[in-house]
């Protein structure tokens, strides 16, 4: 039998693609999911297990597991089959025909990015690790924490990976493109990463394709460095620690968002599985829908400091365009969600997280701290805040509803409404002619709809 015929009839594709998307039985024989390769928000992604192919009903996409996994995850023929004959344990011909130089040079930069973990991890537990292995130990990790995410160390001399490339074998360019290996003006190479404490990126399906690099000295900048883009690594399309999470993430239907690799490390540790982290980045549309592929629910919990708060708020905002259901997690005492589950207990995160509110009453606190909520004008002020992230509730019905709530919630009573609602008016007017001397954003008929019945209801209440 033909290697590749072999290894289609020994995977099923229902479980391939259910790594990626969640899927439900839609037949005997058949299952559906949302589409992993469009934004929708009805699913229209079929699977059929009998036949062993996939199709989308509403892009187009379609054929059988080994293109499955070549378009999610941008592999090359030979490299899908590779991949999934070293997943699946179906061993592949030594002398491959499907090989190709694009396959080739990518199989190069994974395997740097292996060696180059081989490489940290040996320095953590050497003598030249002191400073990192300190720098842990103050952070609280266990060391089979250490041992699970695959913690390094990058030594300071500069040289150590280029040396180690060297050795192997591997091209100048292949080393420069790999993004651990950067050219002086001179043309002498340097490693990109020194003196840091290093956290492995992995794509969806578990391979290492670029680092983040924690600094271990006040002296060095930026704290934070990470892996340039690649041919295999693209920042907006990943997630920190997905690849281990998005089981629990379906079995739980819900994602924990989190800011940066400790924060994701220390809730996991804390017996969280479902964390993720963007790596380094603000939040894309991308690495949005990746979660929405696995749950409808993200509880965003960044830190609580003012940075926090507003790269939440701008999460929410992509996060809404997606059509997924948000929460807030807050956290009290300052404390980011590492500490906070190593001072107060799993437990109290786990009630945090449990009880965490909608973003819309979440964004209405913030508001309120800002305005003199005793007046017309701080109210109207504050529903001026809002009704851009109601507007974004995609149901008319539930969009109605959440906007009463909200305007009770700002405290908008029935003595005050009258005059809420003319001024509510009036900006509403306003806004729409800004809008007008600006095509680029024109009110949308949802906007228009959801404006008129919010001042129809309000209306009402005053009649009553």
């Amino acid at each position: 039998m033909d290697f590749v015929e072999q290894l289609k009839s020994s995977v099923d594709i229902v479980n391939v693609v259910g790594e990626y998307v969640r899927l439900r039985r839609s037949g005997a024989n058949r299952y559906m999911g949302l589409c992993p390769f469009h934004n929708e928000k009805t699913a229209s992604f079929t699977v059929h297990a009998v036949h062993q192919f996939y199709k989308c009903f509403s892009c187009g996409a379609g054929g059988d597991v080994v293109k499955f996994v070549m378009e999610k995850e941008g592999l090359s023929f030979y490299e899908a089959l590779k991949t999934m004959s070293e997943r699946y344990g179906v061993p592949m011909p030594k002398r491959s025909q499907y090989a190709d130089e694009d396959s080739k040079v990518r199989g190069s930069l994974l395997a740097m990015h292996e060696a180059a973990e081989e490489n940290f991890r040996a320095n953590l537990q050497s003598q030249i690790g002191e400073a990192a292995r300190g720098y842990i130990a103050r952070r609280g990790l266990a060391a089979e924490t250490v041992e699970h995410f695959g913690l390094g160390y990058s030594d300071r001399s500069g040289r150590a990976l280029v040396r180690l490339f060297g050795q192997r074998g591997f091209p100048v360019a292949q080393m420069e493109e790999s993004g651990l290996v950067g050219k002086r003006q001179d043309g002498s190479l340097y490693d990109r990463f020194r003196n840091r404490l290093m956290f492995p990126i992995h794509n969806e399906s578990g391979k290492i394709i670029g680092f983040g690099g924690r600094a271990l000295s006040p002296d060095d900048e930026p704290k934070y460095l990470n892996s340039p883009e690649t041919p295999i690594y693209k920042k907006s399309h990943v997630l920190y620690n997905l690849h281990r999470a998005k089981e629990a993430v379906r079995k739980e239907d819900r994602v924990i968002l989190v800011e940066g690799y400790m924060d994701a490390i220390g809730v996991t540790a804390a017996g969280f599985r479902n964390v993720v982290a963007s790596c380094g980045t603000a939040l894309t549309a991308q690495q949005v829908q990746a979660m929405k592929r696995h749950a409808d629910r993200i509880a965003v919990n960044f830190d609580p400091d003012a940075p926090g708060a507003n790269a939440a708020q701008r999460s929410i905002d992509i996060l809404l365009q997606e059509d997924i259901q948000v929460y807030v997690v807050e956290l009290d005492g300052g404390l980011d969600p590492d500490e906070y589950c190593k001072e107060r207990g799993a437990t109290a995160y786990r009630n945090r997280v449990e009880n965490a509110q909608s973003y819309i009453y979440w964004l209405a606190d913030r508001a309120r701290a800002k305005h003199d909520m005793r007046s017309t004008q701080g109210q109207i002020a504050v529903l001026e805040i809002l009704v851009p992230a109601v507007q974004k509730i995609p149901d008319t019905l539930e969009r109605l509803k959440l906007a009463i709530d909200v305007a009770g919630y700002v405290g908008v009573d029935q003595a005050n409404q009258g005059a809420v609602l003319d001024a509510f008016k009036r900006a509403a007017v306003d806004r729409k002619e800004k809008l007008v001397e600006s095509p680029a954003s024109p009110l949308r008929h949802d906007e228009r709809m959801l404006l008129n019945a919010l001042c129809w209801e309000i209306r009402n209440c005053a009649l009553k």
